[in-house]
């Protein structure tokens, strides 16, 4: 398992990630976040708290908005891992960034990947994590997401959907799933 997770680092540092520049969005990032699961990477997402304001109870990588003491993107990132599933940074292994993405709401979304070292003493914040979902990575590369095209503000485009054991993974935590599995694995 280490020998993918090195070779995934390695080629995260000759990737040229798609960077979103626009002056006064805001910005949040996210922790594209994977671990072993059965001898095999999986990812860990979260179900969002039915009570939060903004895209409750829908499935999603843990991270948040920037802060005004957050330094960088990764340290949005490993900041709200942290205060989502109560895990400390020094178990967070970080791979390297992924695109930039932009939500619906205008907030410019930075990924960065990271490796959990243990997710055995996870604490999940019970006010922004409804439950955890542990996804096999094979379980993407095995087969396309369903589809459908969408349009807003006069555009078209395609919105990703991954059905597993009863969840709906879909929107940006679907495309950045589909654009790291058809651009780094």
């Amino acid at each position: 398992m280490s020998d993918f997770i090195n070779d995934l680092a390695k080629r995260l540092t000759r990737f040229d990630p798609r960077r979103i520049t626009v002056e006064r969005r805001r910005e949040a990032s996210v922790l594209i976040s994977m671990f072993v699961l059965d001898d095999e990477p999986a990812f860990l997402l979260t179900k969002r708290s039915e009570n939060l304001a903004v895209y409750s109870g829908h499935i999603s990588f843990p991270g948040g908005m920037r802060e005004g003491d957050d330094a960088s993107q990764v340290d949005t990132a490993l900041r709200e891992t942290g205060e989502e599933l109560g895990i400390e940074n020094r178990r967070i292994r970080v791979l390297g960034e992924f695109h930039d993405y932009l939500s619906n709401d205008g907030v410019v979304v930075h990924t960065v990947l990271g490796f959990l070292e243990d997710v055995r003493e996870l604490r999940p914040h019970p006010d922004e994590v409804e439950y955890l979902l542990r996804v096999p990575l094979s379980f993407f590369t095995g087969r396309p997401p369903r589809t459908e095209e969408w349009e807003r503000g006069g555009e078209r485009f395609e919105v990703y959907f991954y059905d597993f054991e009863g969840e709906v993974i879909w929107g940006l935590t679907a495309r950045m799933i589909k654009n790291l599995v058809d651009q780094l694995i």
